[in-house]
Order: C-alpha cells, then sequence, then structure tokens
C-alpha cells in the first residue's frame, strides 16, 4: 500500500503542471499507464485528486473508468460515488440523482449505499 500511494504521489508531482492545464489534464488521464501500472487505487487517487483541483470533466473520466474497467473493486461504487458528487457540483442535479441511483442498483452491498441513499433524498427535496 505504502508502494503505491508512493508512486501516484510521483506521478502528481511529475504531472502537477499539466493537471492544473485543463486542456492538457486530458492527456495525461488518457495516458495514466503509460507512466506507471496503474491499478483501481491509484486511479481512484488520481481522480481525487483531480476532482479536489475542480477539474469536473477528467475526474468524471477517471471515475467513469474505474466503474467500466474495475466493476468488482472496491474503488467502483466509491468511484460512482464520486461521479455523483462530480455532477452536484456541476449543478446538473438530475444526472446527479440519476448516477447516485446507479449505486442502489450496481453495488447494494456496499456502505457507500447510504450515504447514496442521503444524497438522494437530499436531491429529491431539491428538485421538487
Amino acid at each position: 500500500m505504502k508502494k503505491i500511494i508512493i508512486r501516484v504521489l510521483l506521478v502528481l508531482l511529475v504531472s502537477y503542471p499539466i493537471l492544473n492545464s485543463t486542456e492538457m489534464s486530458g492527456l495525461l488521464v488518457d495516458n495514466l499507464n503509460a507512466y506507471v501500472q496503474f491499478t483501481p487505487i491509484m486511479y481512484y487517487c488520481v481522480g481525487m485528486y483531480v476532482y479536489a483541483m475542480n477539474n469536473n470533466i477528467q475526474s468524471l473520466k477517471i471515475f467513469s473508468h474505474i466503474t467500466e474497467k474495475y466493476k468488482t473493486s472496491d474503488y467502483a461504487s466509491k468511484s460512482q460515488y464520486m461521479i455523483g458528487k462530480t455532477y452536484v457540483r456541476m449543478q446538473n442535479k438530475l444526472k446527479a440523482r440519476e448516477e447516485f441511483q446507479k449505486i442502489l442498483e450496481e453495488y447494494p452491498d456496499t456502505y457507500i449505499i447510504i450515504k447514496a441513499k442521503e444524497r438522494l433524498v437530499e436531491l429529491n427535496r431539491e428538485l421538487r
């Protein structure tokens, strides 16, 4: 686990100027495996970093990649939740509700379902 975190941090440090640039961050996100062999946790860490940098489009790309390529990973349900959060931040509440609903359908046995249900209640209240 320690080695994974160190590798992710090194990639992020080297690519910080790229990730800060919206147009260049897409190139990095599309070619992450060219730097190191990424695992779901590494993609998730990069996704959280890009999310924290307010780069919504690229964070959606990374989190979607995890949900598509690593469906059985623990990070798939977490990534699905982050997709919903990103759409909330983008003020697309209908799409956010759709993404949180996917957690109930696709990841019913995960702990993240509790948070997803809370978000759905909030969104349903706001969308009335």
